[in-house]
């Protein structure tokens, strides 16, 4: 699991890299409630 998120984060971060500031927000909101929902 953590090396699938790490995995990830690396693939994201270079999206984000060529990404407008709202998909940034868009991205932030929706991973922020992921986490939230992988917590419960």
């Amino acid at each position: 699991m953590t090396s699938t998120i790490s995995n990830n984060k690396n693939e994201v971060t270079s999206h984000l890299s060529n990404s407008s500031s709202t998909e940034i927000m868009l991205f932030r909101v929706f991973h922020f409630s992921v986490l939230q929902f992988c917590s419960v």
